[in-house]
């Protein structure tokens, strides 16, 4: 229903975000004009107030999906009503001695929320999220608290808008112990399917049979496709629910059968394989291919992210495994033998805009990575590269040559000239307020990292792990 309008809004989320900051420096310039504006501002600042409230319960316990996209505006609705407040705070102050000796109450209620909502738009920002940390997030939860404020200082001025407010609270009480509670009111488009339908992962083949669930990943025997929480993932390869589709028994997925044009080991464990491909087959920035074999032990799939890319060609960084099926069947393929390539999948794609862009990556999670940061070659990024020997070390060249790029390539086991001595640590890092952070290597490296960075206020954090 909402489908245009939610690709216009993704598209457009710099533009928009833009004019609703310059719609704020206008309406608080009406706002303060006079108390009957600053009034008027007061009403529309409550009701975006709630609006803003309501997105997680619409998107959530409702599937909305605008509603999920619209919370990508909230930080800038929120200066919006922070401005409209102060103006309404502004024109409150010459009277607040005239009504503490009337009705006291009704000045702590009137004033309490606004002092809250001015607390919440200063700290509206990266700066604020790094310094407070964990704090900033229990900081924010206090907007809960305005509506319920706001509606007590309404019923003590006797206004008959009490009525309305008591409404809207009970609504939103009611509606985020359902959202809490995981409650859906809504289902997937698989609803039509029948009970009991197996549903195949493209990327690798894994089958989700309801009747086995998956209770590793929380999911209890018994569980229709589409009643599995959003942010399930395969429990194989790690996509989301987006890249399964219906399965019937004997279903094959045949693919496209590609040449081997180049493969070339770049360290005793790790090659650059280059293959032909289909001109209408192209992988996004990040994404990576899954791959077909057959051994004696029947056919399995593999996953590979690419390096490089042009319409007829893709290239990828792969760590071969002696012992492993899939690094067996590599070991022993050469120039001119045919794949077979299922396709691109995977949704750690890059983010297209300005914002400076930080890169942490280990072995061949550089594929990537490299992939993302030659796509940007006018934006001011950072990579911070490991590996554990010398030995390992590879692509320094190729890194050389993208533009406006700054490598801090370490060397985890030894000391070598050049290169940074140890473990990667999140104190190397220099970043910017509104920098963004994509990782991709070592399970466990990818884990801590993405806890510190969230930890310390970053809300832009994309991240993939190779096991």
């Amino acid at each position: 229903m909402f489908s245009k309008l939610d690709n216009f809004l993704w598209k457009h989320e710099k533009k928009i975000k833009n004019l609703i900051l310059i719609l704020t420096l206008v309406a608080g310039f009406f706002a303060v004009q006079s108390w009957k504006n600053s009034l008027i501002g007061a009403s529309v600042a409550l009701f975006i107030l709630y609006a803003i409230l309501f997105f997680p319960i619409f998107s959530r316990a409702f599937g909305i999906k605008i509603f999920g996209t619209l919370l990508k505006f909230r930080e800038e609705l929120g200066i919006l009503i922070g401005v409209l407040s102060l103006a309404h705070l502004y024109h409150m102050l010459p009277m607040i001695g005239f009504y503490l000796s009337k009705n006291p109450l009704l000045v702590i209620f009137g004033i309490l929320p606004q002092i809250i909502i001015l607390i919440l738009t200063l700290t509206s920002n990266e700066f604020s999220r790094k310094k407070l940390g964990k704090n900033w997030k229990k900081l924010h939860r206090l907007v809960y608290i305005v509506p319920i404020l706001i509606m007590i200082q309404i019923g003590l001025a006797k206004n008959w808008a009490i009525g309305v407010l008591a409404i809207l609270n009970i609504i939103f009480i009611i509606g985020k112990i359902l959202e809490f509670s995981g409650k859906k009111f809504y289902k997937m488009e698989t609803q039509n399917f029948p009970k009991g339908q197996k549903f195949i992962c493209v990327p690798c083949g894994f089958i989700y049979d309801p009747a086995i669930g998956d209770p590793d990943g929380g999911i209890a025997p018994g569980m229709e496709f589409s009643d599995i929480p959003e942010d399930w993932r395969c429990p194989e390869c790690g996509v989301t629910k987006a890249d399964f589709v219906p399965y019937e028994k004997g279903q094959q997925n045949t693919g496209h059968l590609v040449k081997i044009i180049e493969k070339k080991y770049l360290n005793p464990t790790t090659i650059e394989l280059t293959i032909d491909k289909p001109e209408n087959l192209t992988a996004k920035d990040g994404q990576f291919a899954t791959f077909e074999y057959q051994d004696e032990s029947g056919v399995f799939r593999r996953q590979y992210s690419v390096a490089k890319q042009t319409p007829h060609s893709a290239t990828f960084l792969i760590k071969i495994k002696s012992n492993g099926r899939g690094g067996k069947i590599l070991t022993e393929k050469k120039s001119g033998d045919e794949m077979n390539l299922i396709g691109f999948f995977g949704d750690f794609i890059l983010q297209k805009n300005s914002n400076q862009k930080i890169f942490i990556a280990t072995g061949t999670g550089l594929a990537p990575i490299f992939k993302m940061m030659s796509a940007i070659p006018d934006i001011p990024k950072k990579l911070y590269f490991s590996v554990s020997t010398e030995e390992e070390i590879f692509y320094q060249d190729e890194l050389a040559q993208i533009p406006n790029l700054e490598n801090f390539s370490y060397i985890s086991r030894e000391k070598v000239d050049g290169y940074r001595e140890g473990r990667m640590k999140f104190e190397d890092i220099e970043a910017s307020e509104n920098a963004e952070f994509y990782l991709c290597g070592n399970p466990q490296m990818v884990e801590n990292f993405v806890t510190e960075i969230k930890n310390t206020g970053f809300k832009s954090v994309y991240f993939e792990q190779f096991s």
